[in-house]
């Protein structure tokens, strides 16, 4: 199974086991601690537990609610996807990753956007009025790259849509300097 059906399948059991979209609520009911802190490059980290159980998110306190929603998808799928990666060095950012960092990165990005978008919802958006990624991502109020990242995914996955513009894997990186 390639990377993009696995993430879209990953996402997609977490929102039916959980029965919501919302990371925060998520993370708490995995047994992750959500904590807001002053943070400004990152805007969010994942802390590895030193067990099988808990962790810890940490989000910047001075994101507005949809990229606070945004970034906790984000690290929650660092969480879901990267637990073991993260556990060897404790935790993890942006700021610590070494060569599998753009694609580690780019795959939580992923979970993210289907976390928070349904892609049939985005789907018919699309195909029924016709919208362009910014039109899209005002709808489903999420940040254009995290919109783009989705409709690139749709593609990959087998949706009949037009490929957006490549988005930098680390876009989160410019949400503290914006």
């Amino acid at each position: 199974m390639n990377s993009s059906v696995r993430i879209h399948s990953v996402a997609l059991r977490v929102r039916r086991t959980y029965e919501t979209n919302d990371p925060l609520e998520i993370a708490q009911e995995r047994g992750l601690s959500v904590v807001f802190s002053s943070l400004t490059s990152p805007v969010g980290m994942y802390v590895a537990p030193g067990s099988e159980s808990g962790g810890f998110i940490i989000l910047s306190n001075s994101l507005d609610d949809r990229m606070t929603r945004v970034v906790a998808a984000h690290e929650l799928g660092h969480e879901l996807l990267h637990r073991e990666l993260a556990a060897r060095s404790g935790f993890f950012s942006d700021e610590t990753l070494s060569f599998s960092g753009a694609k580690t990165e780019y795959e939580a990005n992923c979970f993210a956007a289907h976390l928070l978008l349904d892609s049939e919802e985005v789907f018919d958006a699309a195909r029924e009025n016709g919208y362009d990624v910014c039109q899209l991502a005002s709808v489903f109020d999420v940040c254009p790259e995290l919109m783009s990242i989705k409709i690139a995914e749709m593609v990959t996955i087998g949706y009949k849509l037009r490929l957006p513009e490549q988005v930098r894997p680390d876009f989160l990186k410019t949400v503290a300097k914006g």
